[in-house]
C-alpha cells in the first residue's frame, strides 16, 4: 500500500466522521495547508514508509504525522479534535481486511504533543505507526 493510498483511507475515515465534522466547523482535513484556510484543520505534517518483510510477506510500516491547528481562543478544541481522532483510529482501524488487496496488522499512536505557538494559535500533533501487509 503506498503513501498515496494510506493517506486517502485515513482521509475517507476522519472525512465522513460527523464528529469530527462538527468539531473543526466543516471538512477541514488537508494534505497540503493553502495560506488563510479556516482554521480549525487536521493535515499531514509528514508521511514516510519502509518495506519490512516478515516470512515472506511484504508489510510496509507508514509514519504518518496527523497536525490540528487552532485558535488559542479555543485550546480545547484542539483537545477535542485530538481525542475524537483518536477514538476514530481505536474503533475504525481494527486489524483486517481494508480492500485493495490489503490487510491492516496495526495502527499504533507513538505520541502526541500541543503547543501554542504565539498569542493566535495552538497546534498538537499526533505520531502513528500504521502496519499494512499486502495479500498475495
Amino acid at each position: 500500500m503506498s503513501v498515496l493510498q494510506v493517506k486517502s483511507w485515513i482521509y475517507s475515515k476522519l472525512s465522513t466522521d460527523a464528529n469530527l465534522t462538527i468539531l473543526t466547523g466543516g471538512l477541514h482535513v488537508y494534505d497540503i495547508v493553502q495560506e488563510n484556510v479556516t482554521l480549525p484543520y487536521i493535515s499531514y505534517q509528514k508521511t514516510t514508509s519502509k518495506l519490512v518483510h516478515e516470512l515472506d510477506t511484504e508489510v510496509r510500516q507508514h509514519a504518518l504525522k496527523l497536525v490540528v491547528v487552532a485558535k488559542a481562543d479555543s485550546s480545547l478544541t484542539t483537545h477535542n479534535i485530538m481525542a475524537r481522532i483518536e477514538d476514530i483510529f481505536e474503533a475504525d482501524f481494527a486489524p483486517g481486511d481494508i480492500g485493495a488487496g490489503y490487510n491492516l496488522l496495526s495502527v499504533e499512536m507513538i505520541g502526541t504533543s500541543v503547543e501554542q505557538i504565539d498569542f493566535d494559535i495552538v497546534k498538537g500533533s499526533m505520531d502513528y505507526n500504521i502496519c499494512v501487509e499486502r495479500l498475495l
